[in-house]
């Protein structure tokens, strides 16, 4: 060394054409590494790097098979502190086996790819059958990274282990592939056009402004930049923008120009001059942004058929994923047969009052259907929302034809916001049972990501093994899910499932599973949910063994878990398995409250119960009519801990209660064991068959008034004194009126009656059919009700109050006026002299 210049010495250590590198032997010369260690497969065969692209660097290899490959000549420059894309695509020279890889870069240029960081992307492992595949990816490259020429490393290996892959040794298949690359420092002064984020995708208006998102990755804060603008080719003039961006940051700006935007314009924005100074050309790669802007969709859309907006669902899709909306949107689908199957995607501006509706143009679910035959897992579905907000199907008929795959609506990838309501959706009708299966379920939401906000309303879903699932990612819970109005029949096992829900809602549901098959049928399944929750007003009717409601690992919190209001008919006495109109089980279950339930369960079994409580604490059992027409109890309480409060219920039966192994035929004896059910009663329920209403007059005003139930199954009004069960009935004239007598002046209008109960008339004298009626004049006034328990009547008496009589007299006695009052009728008075 003669002079203060860089002298580079080279050493090329190879032991033979297949293992380069052999030797772990480096010189430094200033630094410089010569030789690196050896890393290098026996044979290429069934793992190849077909494709290596970073920076300007895209090597295609796909038609060499070698188990190491020096691109050393192949170059490209990267700065620190900037993130790039890279891509690497596995091949092979033989079969589709597993193959993962991983990418290394010599940031601290000391001839080693193991100290921290150097690592810089992992990828893999190729799918199944797969044999060419890439994978796509970033490398950071860090601000502490030595500047110069340095190494990259991409090594790919047969295996399924991706620990196995590393930078230095040899292994019997693969291939490993070198590359230089040229680390630059930062510059001083640099500007860079990020995005442009205004117009905003999704506006209707797209306004006069436009906003960037700018980059500086210099070292010096960005003060000043000049921007160049074209709008459709047609060049603004150049417009001089000052502000503050911080060294090696970014910030939003607004670019001093003013131009009317339109649906359809093609922007470009360019930015130089950054502190007034030249730009490095190896800086100028991110000058130049460019976009179209697109109104957001809105108003009413039409799909398929002539002179429609859009061919069919997915061109729809495609728009609205281009144009985002800015209002609800609503596309029309004409009326015909399809066979077809499609993808709802994210759009921009998804969200409260933006809404994609995607609904038949007649309103009516028959006249728009989507048939689907799936064959394998991937295309298991006719409708899928992946990882798409906002979204809501509406009548429409839904039918995957598939035997082996029957899924008919899958939620997936964090979907927020879908409402599924007024569809046919059917599955698979004739599938063998399987608890576990989870291929034939009808709706589904299974991939372990939250969907939160789910509304599942007034569909009729039929088949699958489950109607429908909804389960959140492990550790985590739904939030806003309610389950609604719809008909489930002719599942295989489960009417509804949820699992990993906060606060869920499951009601107004009709259940009906198949009855060609003998095992198990659950209708509401319930399991690792907290935050309290609703299970009320559903009509579950089986002739198997198992469950109306089951709770496994159930939460109550501010607010217990509600079973409600539910009417439970389990009925087949000579099965001999177990069943249970309400179970709750697993110790972790807790704040539970059964109330205001009808069951009429008919079972044998001694280890049933028409409500089961197996495990669990802070259950509360109030208000509830159970026929128990087996020899199976009425309940069955296997802790002493799990029920705190227990009254007010109707258990009829042979056996009223097995609690604790001890078993209790009368009411009285279980009265004076237990110390609970003090107003509890026995009496035949009052069911018609599967009509689990009632008249029961020993029901009628038995129950206690509870906060938390406000209505009945029929949504009708609970009186002050509510009746046992599910069903509150008219037995007797008592809440025909709110107040039977009325004091008031002779022009006051009055109202009379109560609140309507479903399946009543009202008749009055002199007048009215309603339930409640306005009146001025006074009087007796007779309300009758008539229902299926009878007819009934109760009288309203109103009375006018005498009109006030204004009067006084006057008396003098010198100068003193003396007034005195004799009105009469009065309750206020006002003196006006």
């Amino acid at each position: 060394q003669t002079e203060a210049l860089n002298y580079r010495l080279r050493v090329i250590c190879t032991n033979g054409p297949d293992t380069a590198y052999s030797n772990s032997v480096f010189v430094n010369i200033n630094n410089f590494l010569a030789c690196y260690c050896a890393s290098g497969a026996t044979s290429p065969d069934d793992s190849r790097i077909d494709r290596v692209q970073i920076g300007t660097i895209d090597n295609l290899t796909n038609t060499a098979c070698a188990t190491y490959s020096d691109f050393t000549s192949i170059q490209t420059d990267l700065v620190k502190g900037l993130s790039y894309p890279i891509t690497v695509t596995a091949g092979s020279c033989g079969g589709a086996y597993t193959r993962n890889g991983k990418v290394y870069i010599d940031f601290n240029q000391n001839g080693l790819f193991t100290d921290i960081g150097e690592e810089v992307y992992a990828f893999g492992p190729t799918s199944s059958g797969q044999v060419v595949q890439p994978f796509n990816g970033s490398v950071n490259i860090p601000t502490s990274a030595v500047t110069g020429v340095t190494r990259m490393r991409v090594v790919l290996r047969e295996t399924s282990d991706p620990t196995l892959v590393t930078p230095c040794g040899t292994f019997t298949w693969g291939e490993t592939e070198d590359y230089f690359l040229n680390i630059l420092p930062p510059p001083a002064d640099e500007a860079g056009v990020l995005a442009i984020t205004q117009p905003e995708i999704a506006a209707c208006n797209l306004g006069n402004q436009l906003w960037v998102n700018l980059q500086n990755l210099g070292t010096n804060d960005l003060i000043s930049a000049v921007f160049n603008v074209a709008v459709n080719g047609f060049n603004l003039p150049a417009a001089n923008w000052s502000g503050l961006v911080s060294a090696q940051s970014s910030a939003e700006i607004q670019v001093p120009v003013t131009y009317s935007f339109a649906d359809g314009d093609s922007i470009s924005v360019t930015v130089s001059q950054p502190n007034g100074v030249a730009e490095n050309p190896l800086f100028n790669f991110n000058n130049q942004k460019g976009r179209r802007v697109f109104a957001g969709l809105s108003g009413i859309k039409t799909v398929y058929g002539t002179g429609a907006d859009y061919a069919d669902i997915s061109a729809a899709v495609a728009a609205l994923v281009q144009r985002g909306a800015c209002d609800t949107v609503y596309f029309k689908i004409a009326s015909d047969n399809y066979t077809t199957q499609h993808v709802f995607l994210p759009y921009p501006g998804a969200g409260a009052g933006n809404l994609a509706v995607f609904e038949s143009a007649t309103g009516n679910a028959s006249d728009a259907v989507f048939t689907f035959n799936a064959t394998t897992d991937p295309d298991n579905y006719v409708f899928r929302f992946d990882g798409a907000d906002g979204y809501m199907l509406r009548n429409v008929t839904a039918v995957n034809q598939g035997t082996a795959f029957s899924r008919v609506i899958d939620i997936r990838n964090g979907s927020d916001f879908i409402t599924i309501e007024d569809n046919i959706l059917m599955g698979d009708t004739l599938s063998a049972y399987n608890v576990n299966d989870f291929n034939h379920i009808v709706i589904a939401s299974v991939n372990a990501t939250n969907d939160l906000n789910t509304v599942i309303r007034n569909n009729t879903v039929i088949g699958g093994n489950r109607g429908l699932t909804l389960g959140s990612a492990t550790g985590n819970y739904e939030n806003g899910m309610l389950i609604e109005g719809n008909t489930f029949q002719k599942f295989s096992v489960l009417g509804v499932l949820i699992g990993g829900q906060n606060a869920a809602i499951v009601r107004n549901n009709s259940l009906r599973p198949r009855t060609n098959q003998t095992q198990e049928a659950f209708g509401v399944y319930a399991t690792g949910n907290i935050g309290g929750g609703t299970v009320e007003a559903n009509d579950y009717l089986s002739y198997r063994i198992g469950s109306g409601v089951f709770l496994d690992n159930v939460k109550g919190s501010a607010s217990p878990v509600l079973v409600r209001n539910n009417f439970l008919f389990l009925g087949d006495s000579l099965a001999t398995g177990v069943s249970r109109g309400v179970a709750v089980q697993n110790a972790n279950s807790a704040d539970i409250a059964v109330l205001n339930n009808s069951i009429a369960f008919y079972s044998d079994n001694a280890s049933s119960g028409a409500i089961t409580v197996i495990d669990g604490s802070e259950i509360q059992i109030w208000n509830n009519n159970i026929g128990a027409f087996g020899t199976a109890p009425a309940v069955r309480i296997e802790k002493l801990y799990s029920v705190t409060a227990s009254d007010n219920n109707n258990y009829f039966g042979t056996n009223l209660m097995w609690r604790l192994g001890s078993v209790y035929t009368t009411l009285a004896n279980l009265q004076a064991a237990t110390g609970t059910d003090g107003s509890s009663v026995s009496a035949n329920p009052g069911f018609n068959g599967t009509d689990l209403h009632t008249c029961a007059p020993e029901l009628n005003g038995a129950a206690v008034s509870v906060p938390f139930v406000t209505t009945d199954f029929d949504g009708d009004p609970r009186s002050n004194t509510p009746d046992i069960g599910a069903d509150e009935f008219v037995g007797d004239a008592g809440g025909l009126l709110a107040e039977d007598a009325f004091l008031k002046c002779p022009s006051e209008t009055v109202t009379l009656g109560n609140e309507p109960l479903a399946g009543v008339t009202y008749s009055w004298t002199p007048s009215g059919t309603s339930s409640e009626i306005s009146v001025t004049a006074a009087g007796s006034y007779v309300v009758t009700a008539t229902s299926s328990c009878g007819s009934f009547s109760d009288t309203a008496v109103v009375t006018n109050k005498p009109l006030p009589v204004a009067d006084f007299s006057v008396s003098t006695v010198g100068l003193a006026a003396i007034f005195t009052n004799n009105s009469t009728g009065g309750t206020s008075y006002l003196w006006d002299f």
